[in-house]
């Protein structure tokens, strides 16, 4: 019995002893496993993207608060539509356009053409515009001569239904992230700086630009954007000094292939602008638009417009030489037996500025007016003076053939601002309905 229990207590004394062995060792194994830490790497495009958002509201806050502006519209088939300077200020997110200059390139000659109409209005709306030679003013047949129309901001949130039929989230917009795609695909190295560019484009299901921007990536700053959306594409170099701005921009539609490009320059040189009308429109005296001179100074060069304008311009110069505007005074004064009848006589001579109309006496007689048949004579007249101011006189003549009342009116516009068309009206008589 004493040796069974000397027995029985060595094997307790056998187990608590590998028991306290092993729980030591499980201790010691748990203690010397290493520790792992895991960590989210970021893609490159997304650090450069927030990088630049974060510093596009600074940028944006060092744009321009004047310049002045060279814009064209051109074809594909390098032939120039219209040339426009002007000095643009920007105030309070509402951008002021006075046109300097216009040349419009469907209409060549001055003024005076064999059918002449003459109009005046007066309007408190600030987006209304007038001007000579041009049906409704230029702002109406050439959308983008008006330079609010070529504020395109594809870095910003925009809402235009000719890119898109709802909301498109700029590059630079705050969930441009959730919205574009982006990529790095080219890197380099200046004297001065690390460059990159970043690809963006619409995820599955999104409608938004497609294209690329250059990046100056020490300073996180835009250089270039080039986007695509639908048939419309977007060029837009920027500048590189402290003043944040479009120095160049170049629209194109794949489909009509129509380009419309504008320059900056004088940024902030230009005189302050204190009770100037918005949008105003005019068409540069005469002497400028002959003058090549006048368009070279702000014309970037581009050796196939530059032939086309050279030859345009020539041409130009040649329809507003006294010489042939002299030899088509002569045929439009020329007398025929018709004229009275039905086209009307006309008199006009460019080299003084005259013109004078009296119209056709199968347009004289109204046979609805009231108490019967009325006769209604008309005529104008024209006189343009050295400093292209101009005084428009017309007049009517109402005559009542049954009852023998004599009715009517004359009016007169003084134009005093030729490049603001500012003018004076004055009309006196009474008008029968007709």
């Amino acid at each position: 019995m004493c040796i069974f229990g000397n027995m029985k207590m060595r094997l307790s004394l056998l187990f608590i002893f590998l028991s306290i062995f092993l729980r030591a060792q499980v201790s010691d194994t748990t203690v010397l496993l290493p520790s792992v830490t895991v960590l989210y790497q970021e893609d490159e495009a997304l650090i450069l993207w927030r990088k630049l958002f974060e510093n596009w509201p600074m940028y944006k806050n060092q744009s321009y608060k004047s310049a002045k502006i060279y814009s064209r519209q051109s074809t594909a088939s390098n032939e120039i539509e219209f040339e426009q300077v002007s000095n643009v200020y920007h105030n309070e997110d509402t951008w002021y356009q006075e046109v300097v200059g216009f040349k419009d390139y469907e209409n060549p000659i001055a003024d005076f053409e064999d059918n002449v109409e003459f109009q005046a209005s007066f309007s408190f709306d600030g987006d209304f515009d007038f001007n000579q030679g041009a049906e409704k003013g230029t702002f109406s047949k050439y959308p983008y001569s008006r330079f609010e129309n070529l504020c395109i901001n594809p870095l910003n949130r925009i809402i235009d239904v000719e890119f898109a039929p709802s909301q498109i989230a700029g590059v630079m917009d705050r969930n441009a992230m959730n919205h574009y795609e982006f990529k790095i695909i080219a890197k380099w190295e200046s004297d001065s700086s690390e460059h990159a560019t970043l690809f963006f484009t619409p995820r599955r299901n999104r409608v938004g630009w497609t294209g690329q921007i250059q990046v100056d990536v020490h300073d996180a700053r835009i250089l270039e954007f080039e986007g695509v959306i639908g048939d419309k594409e977007v060029l837009q170099h920027f500048s590189t000094s402290d003043v944040f701005f479009v120095e160049h921009q170049k629209l194109s539609w794949s489909n009509s292939n129509v380009h419309v490009d504008f320059w900056a320059s004088e940024i902030n040189a230009l005189p302050e602008m204190e009770d100037k009308q918005r949008n105003l429109i005019a068409v540069i005296p005469d002497q400028q638009l002959q003058s090549t001179d006048f368009w070279t100074q702000y014309r970037p060069e581009d050796e196939k417009l530059d032939r086309w304008t050279a030859r345009q311009d020539s041409i130009i110069r040649y329809l507003n030489s006294d010489e042939y505007l002299d030899s088509t005074d002569a045929v439009y004064n020329q007398f025929h037996w018709y004229e009275p009848l039905v086209s009307g006589v006309g008199y006009r001579k460019h080299s003084t500025g005259t013109h004078f109309f009296y119209s056709p006496l199968i347009g004289q007689f109204n046979a609805f007016g009231v108490g019967g048949w009325r006769w209604t004579p008309f005529a104008f007249g024209t006189k343009r003076f050295e400093n292209d101011r101009m005084l428009n006189v017309t007049g009517r003549l109402n005559y009542g053939l049954t009852n023998a009342d004599t009715k009517g009116t004359i009016g007169a516009t003084y134009t005093y601002a030729p490049l603001r068309n500012a003018s004076w009206s004055i009309n006196v008589g009474m008008i029968i309905n007709k």
